[in-house]
Formats: C-alpha cells, sequence, structure tokens
C-alpha cells in the first residue's frame, strides 16, 4: 500500500481517524434533518434551534399533562355531585347516622336520640314542608307521629341533629306552656345539640364546616339566640321577639283570678250545702275559678319542669341521701363551656 508523507497529511490523519462511508451519510442525513426540523419552529426558540424537537416534545407532554388533569378535576367533580345525590337520596341511614352521632356526643342530644328510641310509635323521615322541621300525628290511645325533616337539608349529622332537636323538644316538653321560658328551652336543646357534635359558635353563620357556603337563616337565628348569652338575658331577649309572656307573669295574673273568684266559688258551695245544687246564676264564676286553678296546677308544674331543665334532678340515693343528677343546663355550661365555644 502506498505510503504517502507530508506534514499536513500526517497531521489531518493523526486528528481524524478514518471512519467508513455509512457514518458520514448518517451524519449528513442527521444535519438535513436538524434543519427541516428547526424550521418549523417558532421564531421564539430560534435560539434553540438545534433542541427543536426536545422542545415539541415537552410541549406536548405538558398538554398531556394539563388535558390529564382536567379530566381528573371533571371526574372528581362528577363524583362530588353523584356523592351529593346519593346522600340527598339517602333517607334512613343519614337520619339513623345522625341519631347514633347525638348519642355518643352525650349530652342533650343523647336525651334527644334516647327519646326517640324508647317511643317505637315515632318516626323520622325527610318530606317536603316549610321550614327545618314539623311533625303530625295520627290518632288513638298511642297516637303514630311522624317527626318530619326538611328534605332539602344536607345530609350531615352537624345539621340533622340540630333538625331533630328542633323538632323533638316540641314533643319531650309538650306541657309547657307557650312562654318564653319554653322557647328558651327550645333555642337550647337545639343549640346544645348542635354544639355536641363538634360545631362552634364562633364559626356561625357556618352550620357545618364541611358544608362552608351553606346557610339556613332558621336554624341560624335559633342558635344565635341561645349563643354568648346567660339564661336571664336570653329569655328576656326570646320573649320580646316572640311576643310571649313569662312564666311568673302568667302565674300573677292567674293567681289575680283566683283570687278574685275564690268568693264566687265559696258562695256556690255555700248554697250547694243548703239545697244540695249549685246555684245557677254562679255557674259560670263557678267554671272560671275552677279553671284558674288548673292554671295555677299547670303553671307549678312548668317552673318545675323549668327548674329541672336549668338545675337538674333530685332523688335520694341508697343512703337515703338527696342528690342531684347534674343533668341541667346549668351543669352542661359548666361543664363544657372550655369544649365548645358559645
Amino acid at each position: 500500500m502506498e505510503q504517502r508523507t507530508g506534514a499536513g497529511y500526517n497531521w489531518h490523519m493523526n486528528t481524524i481517524p478514518a471512519l467508513p462511508k455509512i457514518f458520514w451519510s448518517f451524519f449528513t442525513l442527521t444535519l438535513l434533518a436538524g434543519a427541516v426540523n428547526a424550521q418549523k419552529l417558532e421564531s421564539d426558540y430560534d435560539c434553540v434551534r438545534g433542541f427543536g424537537g426536545r422542545i415539541e416534545r415537552v410541549h406536548k407532554l405538558v398538554a398531556e399533562f394539563r388535558a390529564e388533569q382536567q379530566d381528573k378535576a371533571v371526574a372528581a367533580n362528577r363524583a362530588a355531585e353523584n356523592r351529593l345525590r346519593s346522600e340527598k337520596e339517602a333517607g334512613p341511614g343519614k337520619i339513623h347516622d345522625a341519631l347514633v352521632a347525638m348519642r355518643d356526643a352525650v349530652g342533650v342530644g343523647e336525651k334527644v336520640a334516647d327519646y326517640i328510641e324508647r317511643h317505637p310509635n315515632i318516626s323520622v323521615e325527610f318530606d317536603a314542608i316549610q321550614g327545618i322541621s314539623s311533625h303530625d300525628e295520627i290518632g288513638g290511645s298511642v297516637p303514630l307521629v311522624t317527626l318530619r325533616l326538611n328534605k332539602e337539608l344536607p345530609r350531615t349529622a352537624r345539621i340533622l341533629a340540630a333538625a331533630i332537636a328542633n323538632e323533638a323538644f316540641e314533643m319531650m316538653y309538650d306541657q309547657m306552656p307557650e312562654t318564653a321560658e319554653k322557647a328558651y328551652m327550645h333555642a337550647s336543646v337545639v343549640a346544645r345539640a348542635w354544639l355536641e357534635i363538634g360545631n362552634s359558635a364562633e364559626t356561625l353563620p357556618v352550620l357545618d364546616p364541611d358544608l362552608p357556603a351553606y346557610r339556613n337563616p332558621e336554624l341560624e337565628a335559633i342558635l344565635r339566640s341561645w349563643v354568648f348569652k346567660d339564661a336571664g338575658t336570653a329569655i328576656r331577649e326570646i320573649g320580646a321577639a316572640k311576643k310571649l309572656p313569662s312564666l311568673q307573669d302568667m302565674l300573677s295574673k292567674n293567681d289575680a283570678d283566683v283570687a278574685r273568684l275564690a268568693q264566687f266559688d265559696a258562695e256556690d258551695r255555700a248554697y250547694e250545702h243548703s239545697t244540695h245544687h249549685s246555684d245557677p246564676s254562679l255557674a259560670d264564676l263557678v267554671r272560671q275559678y275552677r279553671n284558674a286553678k288548673e292554671t295555677e296546677t299547670q303553671l307549678n308544674q312548668a317552673l318545675e319542669i323549668l327548674k329541672q331543665f336549668r338545675m337538674g334532678v333530685d332523688y335520694k340515693d341508697a343512703q337515703g341521701v338527696i342528690r342531684n343528677d347534674h343533668s341541667g343546663e346549668d351543669a352542661w355550661r359548666q361543664m363544657n363551656q372550655g369544649l365548645h365555644k358559645f
């Protein structure tokens, strides 16, 4: 083989090794392909024209990622809608869950749940009604009672507990006359049942932390009439707002009626003693007197109910010592003041 010499030739052979022609052909094609791809790039990327293929790939991956995230968001929204729809359609199961939560919380909510479960003639269901709740009865010695919850209420225990307590109170304290004290007791039961299962008055008007956008002005008004107020202030404000008399006012008025009518009852008794029948001219006044005495008994019973509601129930233990069961509202306030913000 011919050996060529020369400085120029020797330098060239020492720095660029001999390569097959196929390599130089592939190299040429690569340069041509790069030039063609570079022409497709936007002018913004002319400075990195040599990386055109990589940039296009990055943009494609970004577009695919965004599309994937959008699909996930759409799927999540659809799942949330389906969950809300299923919860809205769910009835007894959600009511049962709320009653279990009320019982587990221990307090006035527990009393409400126990009352409903101890009365098999009471059923609770969702219905198309005005307001938060209502109930109706179908006659008989033991009437069938249906406690109805507004079907538009969210199916969460924090809200359903308050709605159940709102209506159950009317059955639990049906012996109470329509007074400021009864309205106060109602607000107390609803508010405490609501607070006991993880709510705070500081979040109002939010009724459930899991539903920050949900509002219910009727329920909120009941809660606000009790929270952050002592009993005396709340009773006065509720009575004034609802134009309801107090128990003491009713007792004072009724006592005056009893004193005024007592003489007619005494006259009728004397007349009956001598004639063996009532005086017809006094019949109406005697009837008023007896009605007033019956009202007096009912009002005194209401005072006792209010006392037990506020102070708890006194009982005798096995040794005959009178004790208190600490089930009253006052004891609840003391025990829960640091736990629940109200």
